[in-house]
């Protein structure tokens, strides 16, 4: 296991993204540069970055591309977890037309 598919694993099982001491933001997109303003900017502007965490929810085409950002780009310490919808089996078409 490589030393980013063991950060990958750790950031994953993080107590951070459950605890409920810190301010989590949810985000869901498909555009890494949007996404990374968004994070950079509120990590930036934070006075304690390291009480932030961030869920970003994206599709399966640019899951990759967004987990690779955020793996390679410094957060000054908050937790970021990326998730690909396609994980969430209980959000189907008949639950929300939106979807499709």
């Amino acid at each position: 296991m490589t030393s980013r598919q063991k950060f990958s694993h750790e950031s994953r099982i993080s107590p951070q993204l459950t605890d409920n001491n810190l301010y989590h933001f949810c985000i869901f997109s498909d555009n890494v540069v949007a996404t990374s303003v968004v994070v950079n900017s509120t990590v930036i502007n934070a006075d304690y970055p390291k009480h932030l965490a961030f869920h970003i929810v994206t599709d399966g085409i640019i899951y990759g591309a967004m987990k690779a950002w955020f793996l390679n780009n410094d957060l000054k310490g908050a937790t970021v977890e990326v998730q690909n919808n396609l994980e969430f089996h209980w959000l189907n078409e008949s639950y929300s037309p939106i979807v499709k």
